[in-house]
Parts: structure tokens; sequence; C-alpha cells
């Protein structure tokens, strides 16, 4: 998919669809073409969509275009679950939990609550 967006156009970019049996899995980069567009394209494999993770390109974006793709997200495609990437910054994260259930807060950094060091074996 290659981006017609100002300030990444004509950037190609690549998304990894994964069908599963709870529906499709999509890993982002960083969502150049409009997070939506891939969503779409995504859609015509599995309509199901269970899991978006990485980047969402909102980071620069208004709040009236960040609650129009939030809402298509959950209304238009039923997206499940995102875990939001670096790129998708605080607005869009805050519009994303309002509508879906958030897995990882920002990739990078994982909640106390659900990490825990590596069990060793007493010998």
């Amino acid at each position: 998919m290659v981006s017609d967006k100002t300030g990444t156009l004509e950037l190609p970019e690549l998304s990894l669809a994964i069908n599963t049996p709870d529906g499709m899995v999509l890993v982002v980069g960083c969502s150049h073409p409009g997070i939506d567009k891939i969503v779409e394209a995504a859609s015509a494999i599995n309509p199901r969509i269970h899991l978006i993770a990485g980047g969402l390109h909102l980071v620069a974006a208004s709040d009236p275009d960040i609650e129009k793709i939030v809402t298509t997200l959950h209304d238009t495609f039923k997206v499940q679950y995102v875990a939001p990437g670096h790129c998708t910054g605080e607005p869009a994260f805050t519009a994303l939990k309002r509508y879906l259930v958030i897995v990882i807060f920002m990739q990078g950094w994982v909640p106390p609550w659900r990490w825990a060091p590596p069990r060793t074996k007493s010998p």
C-alpha cells in the first residue's frame, strides 16, 4: 500500500495480516497510508478484525480526524483490540480508550501487572 497523504506522499508501507480463528490480526508499521485504508484492505480478506498492533500515525492528526478514524475502526470495522504504537499519539490513545480495548498501552512499555520476570528452575 502506498501513502497519498501530505508529508508521506508515495511512501510505500507493508502491513502483516494474519487470519486467525478469532479474526484478522494486523501488524502495522506506522500506517502512513491511513489505518482506515489498511483495515479496509484487510477486511476484504476477513471482515472480522480481532487486533491491530503498531503505529496508527495519528500523532499530528486533528481531534476531528482522530474521532472519525477511531469511530470508523469501532463502528464500521468492529475492531476488537488495539495495541497502539509509537506514532499513535496521546490524543488518539485517549480516543481509542473510549471505544476499544487497549492491549498494550504503548509499544516498548509494558504495564507492571502484565509482566513478570522469567522464572528460573530450582537446582
